[in-house]
């Protein structure tokens, strides 16, 4: 029988990180990405330590040819169980003195990488009939 996994995008820490060793614990494979190369490192140590294996992928949700670049990797993957967007990008606390610019970065993060890497994985969890996305909102 083959291993379920779990791609869960922001876990280098926090919420992410979590997330992965909640499922890592439920004998997940866990694929994840993040900003922070040592939180990575971290979460995936943690994942380790719980006899479950990782893979960690660096990604800018706000950049393009970052998240062309994960979505490559995703796209090795045989089956995606489960699909958790909880990459999410903070806006400035006032509202009226925010760019259009930070508006950009807020929804290519929050909404543009989640909506692209869910067109990459659905189709291998409609072919097999099964799978579950969650978005996560900021």
């Amino acid at each position: 029988m083959t291993q379920a996994v779990a791609v869960i995008t922001g876990g280098s820490h926090g919420l992410g990180r979590a997330m992965c060793l909640t499922f890592a614990q439920r004998g997940y494979r866990i694929v994840t990405t993040g900003l922070d190369p040592q939180g990575l490192a971290e979460t995936s140590k943690q994942i380790q330590a719980l006899e479950s294996s990782c893979l960690t992928i660096l990604c800018d949700h706000r950049q393009p040819a970052s998240v062309a670049n994960c979505i490559q990797t995703l796209r090795c993957e045989p089956q995606v169980d489960v699909l958790i967007h909880n990459a999410g990008h903070r806006q400035p606390a006032d509202f009226l003195q925010s760019t259009p610019e930070q508006w950009q970065d807020h929804f290519a993060v929050n909404l543009m990488a989640p909506q692209q890497i869910t067109q990459a994985i659905l189709p291998t969890m409609l072919a097999r009939d099964g799978g579950q996305i969650i978005w996560i909102g900021s």
